[in-house]
């Protein structure tokens, strides 16, 4: 078992179930020792929008669980789609020392969340050209560590009967790790939907090995949990295929700077 979990939502999320502290106790039952408490920051989301970060409410849950049940708790945020209000998501980043932050894209600029786009109504192939293109630019000039959950639209293909392929986007693909190096910024191995119907991590394997062979070595391992029972979920397979790609550690982080940590052994 990977021993962090460094993507998990609390009630401080419009869509998070429970309190840090149960979060922190399922990470206790399952061995994890470490964990990054990332609620959602849509930095498009207007003021009085479900979606709008509450920078109080999440504060207050991580310090009311901060190092429990011997559990280490860091504070981070999920950025999402910051670079369509930049300056909003700079003054998230000025209001607190955080310990981590994911970059994401949930969704393109005008458009609703992925997960509410119904597939068979979309050019899909255009969709996700542009769906990679903005989170290119994303990584070009956002302030965060890791990028979150790429290919997560090709979480929800499945409910419409679809399988994607990333073969056709491989370029940008290639574009944005490249960007992601170059900058000294990292990938998520995103497990949330491993048990899902597709049945992958985000990204999915063939990503993963090429970012290794681009060079890449900051990576860190999110169960993207939204209740404590989802803590720590595929992470034993997610650490026997990082050692089959060729990695021997992953990483954390204390105030945004990364710390490598050996993958565990005889997991």
């Amino acid at each position: 078992m990977l021993p962090a979990d460094y993507h998990i939502h609390t009630l401080a999320s419009p869509d998070g179930k429970d309190t840090a502290d149960a979060l922190a106790a399922a990470a206790a039952e399952r061995g994890i020792t470490e964990i990054a408490l990332t609620d959602h920051c849509d930095c498009d989301a207007p003021p009085g929008d479900p979606w709008h970060y509450d920078f109080d409410a999440s504060r207050r849950v991580f310090s009311a669980a901060k190092d429990t049940r011997g559990v280490t708790v860091k504070f981070g945020v999920e950025l999402g789609q910051c670079d369509y209000n930049r300056e909003f998501a700079g003054a998230v980043l000025a209001n607190a020392d955080y310990d981590f932050v994911i970059g994401s894209l949930h969704k393109l600029k005008g458009c609703p969340d992925f997960y509410y786009l119904d597939y068979r109504n979309i050019d899909i192939d255009e969709c996700l050209r542009q769906y990679f293109d903005e989170t290119e630019r994303m990584c070009r000039t956002g302030d965060f560590e890791v990028l979150g959950h790429l290919t997560y639209p090709f979480r929800y293909a499945p409910a419409f009967g679809l399988s994607l392929s990333i073969e056709p986007y491989c370029q940008q693909v290639t574009n944005i790790l490249k960007v992601l190096i170059d900058r000294g910024m990292g990938i998520e191995v995103n497990t949330g939907a491993l048990f899902s119907d597709l049945g992958e991590t985000m990204p999915p394997e063939p990503v993963i090995r090429l970012y290794r062979e681009l060079g890449g070595t900051v990576l860190t391992v999110g169960s993207d949990a939204h209740a404590a029972e989802r803590v720590g979920e595929g992470f034993k397979q997610v650490c026997d295929m990082l050692s089959r790609i060729g990695f021997t550690h992953f990483t954390v982080f204390d105030r945004r700077t990364p710390r490598q940590v050996p993958l565990p052994e005889n997991v």
